[in-house]
């Protein structure tokens, strides 16, 4: 009996699938529409996925394994969103949230291709930047909501800065995978289910299920089958190094702090205890 294989779609590989594919501009707007709560004519990825330039960036980046994504996506207006997909917790996540959006910001700086772009002032090109960072992990308060945005606010009136046609200048949005507190009326809730399951209801938009069916595992071509078996035996291998490195220095710890108890003048039992 065929043994089945499940991988879900947080995974880089099937991230970057279901969102810079050709035919995904409607998924990529529906997720950021869903999520970020605001709606775009248009939303195109600077990058678009391809499996070949994917083995070729794997081959020289084995990190990917990782799963850190990031995918900048370009509005008709020139506005910029970033979306990243973190598994794994590290330090100083939200400093480097700001600072992959602080660039994607600045990146408009003086383009004279802008529209309503001023010769004589480059600031005139700059357009807003949103980020949705997508965790499998607690990155606040456990029991906080699953979806959290930030802006640049006044901290006398709460209100939000915004540029010279209105719109908000920065937008940064986290959608934690394991807080439960989120409407379960919401098509971001389905999105939240769908990363951590792979599935979708019955019910749930169209969108949603192409979005299903672009990353089941037997509907991949086999190259990509074969790349995702790759990287999930080098995590694997990753993974035992890297639990072996933290059980030795775990016994290394152990026994420093019993032969400071010992000269401290404690018996043998009293640090066996």
């Amino acid at each position: 009996m065929k043994e089945e294989v499940k991988v879900l779609p947080t995974v880089d590989l099937l991230f970057r699938k279901l969102l810079c594919s050709k035919d995904s501009a409607h998924i990529l707007k529906a997720f950021v529409r869903d999520i970020l709560g605001k709606e775009f004519k248009t939303l195109k990825p600077r990058e678009t996925y391809h499996i070949d330039s994917y083995k070729k960036a794997f081959a020289e980046d084995p990190e990917l394994m990782r799963t850190e994504v990031d995918i900048l996506a370009e509005t008709e207006d020139g506005s910029h969103v970033t979306i990243e997909m973190q598994i794994q917790s590290h330090d100083y996540f939200i400093e480097r949230a700001l600072f992959y959006l602080f660039e994607a910001f600045r990146s408009t700086l003086g383009n004279q291709e802008m529209e309503d772009f001023i010769n004589s002032n480059n600031f005139s090109a700059l357009r807003p930047a949103y980020g949705i960072n997508i965790l499998d992990f607690h990155l606040f308060e456990k029991d906080g909501p699953a979806i959290r945005k930030f802006g640049i606010l006044d901290l006398d009136t709460f209100k939000l800065m915004r540029s010279h046609n209105g719109e908000e200048i920065i937008i940064l949005c986290f959608m934690s995978l394991k807080n439960k507190n989120i409407d379960r009326n919401s098509a971001a809730y389905l999105w939240q289910q769908f990363f951590k399951t792979g599935e979708v209801p019955d019910d749930a938009p169209d969108y949603l299920k192409e979005a299903q069916k672009k990353t089941d595992f037997y509907s991949l071509a086999e190259e990509e089958q074969k790349l995702i078996m790759d990287m999930n035996k080098a995590k694997m291998v990753n993974d035992a190094v890297t639990s072996t490195a933290v059980r030795v220095a775990r016994e290394e710890e152990k026994i420093e702090i019993a032969l400071n108890l010992l000269k401290m003048g404690l018996s043998i039992k009293q640090v066996a205890d």
